[in-house]
């Protein structure tokens, strides 16, 4: 199976930020039988969306709910991420996950924001991740991608390398 794109990838950016989270986080212990959690999961809710596909995951931000997909059966397949309210109105605004009219991002995964680093979107096709920078501003300018990736590349890859 090809992948969505077929450009050599770089993301220093992603590496540093890995490499800057490790070093600045204090050692570990592994939770044991006495670990209990801190959050309480009130009132679940179960909804069907239509237009995401199969759905990938859910992030908040800035008052607003992001639900993002694999539109499996769209032709081409392609990834989306849809804007809602936080009780689950939609906005009416979308990102196609493509860019030049072709499918980037595939099955979406991962969405989170950094305050220096900006917006991550990792994508998951036939078993090898992708993990994207982008603008995100200009993405939704945009409603797609052509504007919006800064930097891209696999996890644990090193400045220079050319998978």
């Amino acid at each position: 199976m090809s992948r969505c794109h077929a450009r050599p990838v770089v993301l220093p950016a992603a590496v540093l930020l890995a490499l800057l989270s490790a070093l600045g986080l204090p050692a570990q212990t592994p939770p044991d039988g006495s670990w209990e959690a801190n959050a309480i999961l009130e009132k679940p809710l179960s909804l069907t969306v239509e237009g995401l596909g199969a759905m990938q995951g859910v992030s908040f931000r800035d008052g607003k709910v992001y639900l993002y997909g694999d539109v499996w059966d769209a032709n081409p397949r392609v990834g989306i991420i849809r804007e809602y309210t936080t009780d689950y109105k939609p906005t009416g605004r979308v990102v196609w996950l493509r860019q030049a009219d072709k499918p980037l991002l595939c099955h979406p995964t991962g969405l989170t924001w950094h305050s220096r680093w900006g917006t991550f979107l990792d994508d998951t096709v036939s078993r090898k991740a992708v993990i994207y920078r982008l603008d995100w501003k200009k993405a939704w300018e945009d409603g797609n991608l052509d504007r919006a990736v800064l930097d891209w590349g696999h996890p644990g890859q090193t400045h220079g390398d050319d998978q």
